[in-house]
């Protein structure tokens, strides 16, 4: 693909990132977030960008996008493409049903488009209001326009295809050729945790491709000087930031990076100011917002930090970085992930003096190195040790200043975020970022070696270790879920065929809900809802986590009420927020409790 179209895909997502943002808060400041203005606005804007662009007639060659179809005949590339056509698929065919999704990220859709604003409101999950919006601001627009969820996974899909992009552009900065910079994709597009992602409405995936444009951003200031990649990496770094905490984490070093640059070139001292001039303005709603609640503009509160460690020294760093590699060293068989890896991994937490257990390090109350198809846990193994070689090939090998820099700032990505973050069995999808950032790392080293068949033989074990990932995610399987039972594998049927009712769907990213039968729950309520007069709902829920969205998604379909949800006894700091309206109108909802109340009468479900 020609540079100059990817240089322009690039752009076109920066461009209508801030224009998402633009448009999110300006309407939500007149109230005025609703179907038919995002429709307006969108039309708007697409007809303005077409009459520019006839009448602008900007001479360019008609070659400038030319596409090499020799492409078709090389079998990395081709892969390449297989991939991205079968997550393409899987997220058409499943509604959004990832566990943080169902509990705050699409909640917060719901109540968004009520209120026709993002303003903050009541509620037990604070997640719904603190966390970094921007994903959840395009998932919006997309549920106005559609009315509709069908089309929520294809914005992490749309990440995946955009950091593939750029990381083959941050390939070619490196002098990598056309078969390396293809290369450098195909390592990107097989991680396994990033196909596992692609499909889903987490936000890991478009943390990455902020960062990857971050990157990209950097080195082409280097060796342009434009201030145009002074605007890019400015925009890319506040989406990044209003999108993902974790950009505060892995950015951090790029940052440092740009900033000892553009001091050591006094010319370009000045952007020191407008670097954050742009990132704050990009994040100036969600930081007022989060000030008002926290007093503190990116939302860290001392009731919901459970995601920084409690001390920070030598011990802690080392034990989470030793079991942050653990995760990516799991294999198939639980036999050597429990009596070899994780063994050895407890002796060297006892040589170090801290436990592998330790609550102000761990999250979850334990240690265990899982190998699993799921989003949140799947592990890089074979990426990581490709990585790891290529990180000591590169050591040994002559590079320039910026492929220097460049590896030093993902490698310290990696390291802070262990100084930083609480250890978590889901730590993988965070660092989700640091795999597809050294894609271009891998395929340098590879290219530097000028051994074709090392390249070929690689190519070929990466395309063979995605399968499984394309084919039996655990939450979206393609071919259907794989079980080992006493030692024996089995199938079980693609849950798009297996059910009738598309709604169950949203109930099988974990089989506790599965066993819990969550689905009929939510159904009894919905018919108990649907058969009253109930134009307010509210939630009773002093419980954490809770799957709601399910919930809210099914009574708005079947009641024949313009149904609002609202919440009742919030305990924490968001109460601050609530809004007077008619309890006897209202129907409330106990999830923990298992009844409804409608004009004082309790109904069990």
């Amino acid at each position: 693909m020609n540079s100059n179209l990817r240089e322009t895909i690039i752009w076109v997502t920066v461009k209508f990132g801030l224009l998402i943002v633009l448009f999110t808060e300006i309407l939500s400041i007149f109230s005025s977030l609703n179907s038919h203005s995002i429709k307006y606005l969108w039309i708007s804007t697409f007809l303005i960008l077409v009459t520019l662009n006839f009448f602008l007639k900007k001479k360019k060659n008609l070659n400038t996008y030319n596409f090499n179809l020799s492409f078709f005949f090389n079998y990395e590339f081709c892969w390449i493409l297989l991939i991205f056509f079968i997550t393409f698929i899987i997220s058409l065919l499943y509604p959004p049903n990832s566990l943080d999704s169902l509990s705050y990220h699409l909640p917060r859709i719901l109540s968004w488009s009520q209120q026709e604003s993002v303003n903050f409101y009541p509620t037990n999950d604070l997640r719904e209001l603190i966390m970094g919006p921007f994903s959840q601001y395009v998932i919006l627009h997309l549920y106005l326009l559609s009315g509709g969820d069908f089309l929520f996974n294809i914005v992490q899909w749309t990440a995946m295809f955009v950091s593939c992009i750029t990381i083959s552009l941050i390939s070619k900065e490196f002098g990598c050729n056309i078969k390396y910079q293809i290369f450098t994709v195909l390592f990107c597009a097989t991680i396994p945790i990033g196909i596992l992602q692609s499909t889903s409405t987490q936000t890991d995936y478009v943390a990455t491709m902020w960062l990857t444009i971050i990157a990209y951003s950097i080195i082409k200031f280097i060796s342009t000087q434009s201030l145009k990649n002074i605007f890019l990496f400015s925009s890319s770094l506040g989406l990044g930031l209003l999108t993902k905490g974790t950009v505060y984490i892995f950015g951090f070093s790029f940052c440092i990076w740009i900033a000892i640059y553009l001091i050591s070139k006094r010319k370009n001292f000045r952007y020191l100011f407008l670097i954050p001039l742009i990132v704050i303005t990009i994040n100036l709603g969600h930081f007022i917002k989060n000030q008002d609640l926290t007093s503190n503009p990116i939302g860290l509160v001392n009731e919901n930090n459970i995601y920084t460690n409690k001390i920070i020294n030598l011990s802690s760093f080392s034990s989470n970085l030793i079991r942050n590699t653990g995760l990516n060293l799991a294999v198939p068989s639980q036999n050597i992930n429990l009596n070899f890896t994780k063994k050895f991994i407890d002796k060297l937490h006892d040589y170090i003096g801290i436990s592998s257990r330790d609550t102000r390090t761990t999250k979850g109350g334990g240690y265990y190195i899982p190998f699993s198809f799921y989003e949140s846990t799947a592990p890089n193994t074979f990426h990581f040790l490709i990585i790891m070689v290529s990180l000591i090939l590169l050591a040994t090998q002559n590079k320039s200043r910026v492929q220097k820099h460049y590896s030093l700032s993902v490698l310290f990505g990696y390291l802070f975020f262990s100084l930083i973050m609480v250890w978590a069995i889901q730590n993988n999808r965070h660092l989700l970022s640091f795999f597809v950032l050294s894609s271009p790392i891998v395929a340098f080293s590879l290219m530097s070696l000028k051994i074709n068949k090392l390249q070929n033989i690689i190519s070929i074990l990466l395309i063979l270790y995605s399968i499984p990932y394309l084919l039996f995610n655990k939450s979206r399987p393609l071919l259907g879920e794989l079980k080992v039972i006493d030692k024996k594998i089995e199938l079980n049927k693609p849950y798009f065929k297996k059910f009738k009712n598309k709604n169950e769907m949203y109930y099988i990213a974990d089989s506790i809900f599965r066993q819990n039968n969550l689905h009929n729950e939510h159904s009894n309520i919905t018919k108990i809802i649907t058969k009253s007069d109930c134009k307010i709902i509210v939630f009773d829920m002093p419980g954490y986590n809770n799957l709601i969205y399910p919930l809210m998604k099914l009574i708005k379909e079947e009641s024949k009420n313009e149904i609002k949800f609202k919440r009742v006894n919030v305990n924490n700091i968001s109460k601050k927020y609530y809004n007077t309206f008619d309890i006897k109108k209202s129907c409330i909802i106990n999830l923990d409790q298992k009844y409804i109340s409608m004009k004082n009468e309790k109904r069990i479900f």
